[in-house]
């Protein structure tokens, strides 16, 4: 149970800062719950990855000058890539907080809540003498729809899979926490607090977000998109910096 909680307190303490992960996670999670958890569950399946390949010892061998700075190199190049996408789309998250505000108030479902982009089907009549209700709309629309929110979660779960996968210090922190592990004596065990921890932060994290969205104005989601994108561009200038002038982790 000590190893466990060790691992889960590890996890946390690994997962609570702010970093372009979490960045990321929240400015999707604005747009829904779904989103930003297919954002965190990406990242979190490279960490799966890294943890097989550390518990093979393959992990060491690629802690090497020229893999990190290639690795450094195209995660800057990414993270910059993703800064822009932010950045470029705050008038649309902004477009969809009024509109989340507008529906909550109403006490309907806002537009996002059933996809990215899925739009507002006008097209149901209610036929108020008679105990049935017409629907006039097609069912293609309708797959369209849940086509296009399908899609959107694709999309946020490979930005971040992408994201983790591309970032040099990634490989840096599971070499610690193998070194971590072998220290409390109990390696399955603290490895299981700890993957218990970044799951549990990546569902509360999406979930206080998207809970939120409806106390947020377009304004302010606005500008959190702005600056979301003004960190993970920080952060893409940060990697390659220590890639090419700094001291590799």
């Amino acid at each position: 149970m000590e190893a466990f909680l060790s691992g889960m307190l590890f996890g946390y303490g690994a997962s609570v800062p702010i970093g372009p992960v979490n960045v990321l996670i929240m400015a999707h999670a604005l747009r829904g719950f779904r989103y930003g958890l297919a954002v965190g569950l990406g990242a979190a399946s490279v960490d799966v990855v890294y943890l097989i390949l550390a518990s093979f010892g393959v992990l060491a061998l690629l802690n090497s000058d020229v893999f990190m700075t290639v690795l450094g190199t195209f995660g800057a190049g990414f993270l910059l890539y993703i800064a822009w996408l932010t950045w470029k789309g705050a008038d649309k998250l902004a477009g969809q907080a009024e509109v989340s505000n507008l529906t909550s108030r109403d006490g309907k479902a806002a537009p996002c809540d059933r996809g990215t982009d899925a739009p507002l089907d006008l097209s149901k009549e209610t036929v108020r003498d008679g105990a049935r209700t017409e629907f006039s709309g097609s069912q293609t629309s309708e797959d369209n729809s849940n086509l296009k929110k399908d899609s959107g979660v694709v999309t946020c779960y490979l930005k971040g899979f992408l994201l983790n996968a591309v970032n040099p210090y990634i490989i840096g922190f599971w070499l610690s926490v193998a070194s971590f592990a072998a220290q409390t004596g109990d390696v399955k065990t603290s490895v299981a607090g700890l993957i218990f921890a970044i799951f549990t932060w990546i569902f509360g994290l999406s979930w206080v977000v998207a809970k939120s969205r409806r106390f947020i104005g377009g304004a302010v989601a606005r500008w959190f998109a702005y600056i979301s994108a003004a960190l993970i561009a920080f952060f893409a200038f940060y990697i390659a910096y220590n890639t090419f002038f700094g001291s590799r982790v």
